[in-house]
């Protein structure tokens, strides 16, 4: 089974500690300067900008992949597809009763953490 390559690794992590210093920093400034929404909309998105790198950087080594690896990961994607919406569809439903919604923007993360778990047993199978 094929590595996950160091030049992906690093740029692939540098992206996401760009993206956590881009997120706390735009956080700070929208809670503490008053600036115009306009603005604060702008800076809201900013750390986008980062994951948007990161994500450039995941497809470009999806492209490398071998075929079994890719494989790993496509089981692993649809298995993060079904988890994450059946969860998020339930949490939605539960929102009828009066649950408290936890926010959209957890929807992505889950996806990409239960992406990682799925792949991690999947690619057990073909060890």
């Amino acid at each position: 089974m094929q590595k996950t390559s160091t030049p992906f690794m690093i740029s692939f992590i540098s992206q996401m500690v760009a993206y956590a210093i881009v997120l706390i920093a735009s956080e700070w400034l929208i809670k503490q300067v008053q600036i115009a929404n306009p603005v604060r909309y702008a800076i809201a998105v900013i750390p986008v900008i980062p994951l948007l790198f990161a994500l450039a950087a995941f497809l470009k080594m999806l492209q490398r992949m071998d075929e079994m690896q890719l494989r790993i990961h496509v089981e692993a994607f649809g298995i993060s597809l079904a988890i994450t919406g059946f969860a998020t569809f339930t949490l939605g439903l539960l929102e009828n009763v009066g649950i408290p919604s936890p926010g959209i923007i957890w929807v992505f993360p889950m996806m990409i953490i239960v992406w990682g778990i799925a792949a991690f047993f999947v690619s057990l199978r073909y060890q």
